[in-house]
């Protein structure tokens, strides 16, 4: 199974339902599958197998849908960080030389094989002649990596980290012991979609047929009232992200949400003299924040509440094995410090 494998079975049971909406755009499950299908058939006929595709791309719709469009044409996608200075993004695309790039910036024009997206909005993507109608979308594997996501690069060029289609599957269902979602969950992936936890929330979204918010820019505001708007119930945010929506149901006490259950957090350790704040402002909501990384998905978790120790990293995912080891690789003795070694269906392929 591939990550897109379920979208046209939620085009055709709820063709008219949300899929996901951007700063008030909304497109349906039909209308999603309709674009995602002509563009992995054009990716299919412009892109050799097993080649990579650069996206260069800010948040935003045509991020979204060129992204599912690789996954489902079996075309890896190389999310680059549209923040990127010129200098790095040409010596970005030198070093991992793929096949077509997708690209937003205007100094782009200078690289070979570079297309330039214009479009900004849904209805910007029925203008145009595709003409890939006489394509024929060929299924692609589901063991095969399907993005490379990338570090900070505060050191040198940005370390590019490869994930397969059945790693995420796997982290999707570790999750969902863990939380427990379900059809009728609405979740708000507020942050960039460069960064592994949002694209993963976008992703599993789209995978278990459940409506996704994105937004082109992290506004406090904006987030809280299309939160509400939408009745979001499933919150993904970097503790950054939440401490600023906190300030912001603080500062406006208008802005609630009823309907929110869970907030998942991870990126860095949710500050304690915060918690209360949390269960004040949205007191019909569970907090989860877990340990990983984006080479390793989920490794441990604490749900507030579950009486995990403060100052434990919580419990290991389903299917995740651990321990920590000395400088040799063995085992370290009780209560000694030492490396975290995992073992799990969820970890990455390997390094670009």
């Amino acid at each position: 199974m591939i990550v897109t494998g379920p979208l046209q079975s939620h085009a055709a049971m709820r063709p008219d339902g949300l899929a996901f909406v951007c700063d008030g755009e909304c497109i349906t499950w039909r209308e999603l599958w309709r674009l995602v299908e002509r563009h992995a058939a054009w990716l299919q006929n412009a892109v050799e197998q097993h080649r990579a595709v650069a996206l260069d791309l800010a948040n935003g719709p045509a991020f979204a849908i060129w992204f599912l469009a690789c996954l489902h044409a079996g075309r890896e996608a190389l999310v680059f960080d549209p923040q990127w200075p010129d200098s790095l993004h040409a010596a970005m695309i030198e070093k991992f030389k793929p096949a077509l790039v997708i690209s937003a910036r205007g100094q782009a024009t200078h690289v070979g094989n570079t297309l330039q997206e214009k479009r900004n909005s849904l209805a910007d993507f029925d203008q145009g002649d595709w003409s890939v109608h006489s394509y024929v979308l060929s299924p692609a594997a589901g063991g095969d990596v399907f993005f490379t996501g990338f570090t900070s690069g505060s050191t040198g060029l940005p370390k590019g980290y490869r994930r397969s289609h059945v790693s995420w599957i796997e982290s999707f269902r570790a999750e969902q012991t863990v939380f427990g979602f379900d059809d009728h969950d609405c979740i708000l992936a507020p942050g960039a979609l460069s960064h592994s936890l949002f694209l993963y929330a976008f992703a599993r979204s789209i995978h278990a047929g459940m409506p996704c918010m994105i937004a082109r820019r992290f506004n406090p505001a904006r987030i809280a009232q299309a939160g509400m708007a939408h009745e979001t119930s499933v919150l993904y945010a970097a503790p950054s992200q939440l401490v600023l929506l906190i300030e912001q149901a603080e500062a406006d006490p208008q802005l609630q949400w009823p309907k929110l259950r869970w907030i998942i957090s991870s990126g860095a350790r949710w500050p304690r003299d915060q918690k209360q704040a949390l269960r004040r402002l949205f007191p019909a909501a569970r907090f989860g924040e877990f340990y990983g990384s984006s080479e390793t998905s989920f490794v441990s978790y604490i749900i507030d509440g579950d009486g995990a120790p403060e100052s434990s990293s919580g419990r290991l995912f389903p299917g995740v094995e651990l321990r920590i080891t000395d400088t040799s690789g063995q085992p370290a003795p009780a209560g000694e410090a030492g490396a975290v070694a995992i073992k799990s269906a969820m970890t990455f392929t390997g390094y670009a």
